[in-house]
């Protein structure tokens, strides 16, 4: 499926109109979805593929505790899939529970693009002195912001994304 879609190819109107409907690139990018979520009484960890307003599980692993996933559970789930569609260009989309610097990165050493949705309490600051926490910023829901050479959280800098 995802050969086809990088594919040059000719379509009758009846292929062109579904593909319109049911995208599997977005603006050059495959997008991959990373979920965490509660199932009954299991929690797991997802990496998705969006297709249109979808979602194909592509992987997931159960989590055999209750809480956040770490790290290295993370890496587990991400690592496969990205091996698979290594010469496409991909993006990730994370939800608040993958917002660790670690994980960020990761990915960039890997040349993965990604966008990884912060808590309201995350500090960022410019200037290494002043941190303000992004709920103090203005932003509302459905906003979106982009911040380049910032430190995050009053721990750990993020590198220039």
């Amino acid at each position: 499926m995802i050969k086809q879609e990088f594919r040059e190819k000719s379509m009758n109107r009846f292929q062109r109109r579904r593909a319109k409907k049911l995208k599997l690139v977005h603006q050059g990018y495959l997008l991959l979805a990373l979920l965490w979520t509660q199932w009954k009484e299991r929690n797991l960890i997802m990496l998705s593929l969006v297709w249109g307003n979808h979602a194909i599980p592509v992987y997931w692993e159960l989590i055999g505790k209750k809480g956040n996933s770490s790290f290295g559970k993370q890496k587990k789930v991400i690592a496969p899939v990205l091996r698979l569609l290594r010469p496409d260009p991909v993006v990730l989309l994370g939800d608040r529970e993958f917002q660790s610097v670690k994980l960020a990165k990761w990915l960039n050493n890997w040349g993965i693009d990604f966008a990884l949705r912060q808590k309201k309490g995350t500090c960022l600051s410019d200037d290494d002195q002043v941190y303000m926490a992004l709920k103090n910023l203005g932003i509302k829901p459905g906003m979106l912001r982009f911040y380049q050479d910032i430190n995050y959280t009053k721990k750990t800098s993020v590198i220039q994304l």
